[in-house]
């Protein structure tokens, strides 16, 4: 239940920070207000940490590898995601071939290390702060907003 409140939450605040940020309100595949590679992504970060948590080195160290493969995990996952979105819905949402270190069009060196920067605050400072309100969130919730979430993808899939 854990990591289903996280992949919500973040599909969520994903969704937000796009749409407050960026002026970005078509964001993702779905019509409801989540963008559920933000939530994808957050769970991979959380994983990743937990990976890290119990190893027997330097903090600094530790943080480091932790940023090197989170970056290197979720360019990769933006880098499925794209072609998915290309593939399926023939458009494309983000593309860095302007990009100094592009590495195709999804993905590349520049966003790695923003996404790596973003995985350590994430994990570090975002995750602490919203554990207390993701364990305390009622099952009715998760599963209300499951089931809004999987209606909303069934449709999306059919009409957008």
């Amino acid at each position: 239940m854990y990591y289903l409140n996280i992949f919500i939450l973040y599909s969520i605040l994903g969704f937000l920070i796009e749409s407050v940020l960026m002026h970005a309100f078509n964001s993702g595949i779905m019509y409801g207000p989540w963008t559920i590679v933000y939530g994808f992504g957050t769970v991979v970060i959380l994983i990743i940490g937990l990976m890290f948590k119990n190893l027997k080195i330097n903090k600094s160290i530790k943080v480091f590898l932790q940023f090197v493969v989170s970056g290197i995990t979720l360019s990769i996952l933006e880098l499925i995601a794209g072609y998915i979105i290309l593939y399926t819905r023939h458009i494309v949402y983000w593309d860095y071939t302007s990009m100094h270190f592009n590495i195709g069009r999804f993905i590349s060196l520049e966003t790695s290390i923003i996404w790596g920067i973003l995985s350590i605050i994430i994990y570090y400072v975002f995750l602490p702060l919203t554990n207390k309100f993701i364990k305390k969130t009622p099952k009715y919730l998760t599963f209300l907003l499951l089931i809004a979430m999987i209606i909303d993808f069934i449709f999306s899939i059919i009409y957008k």
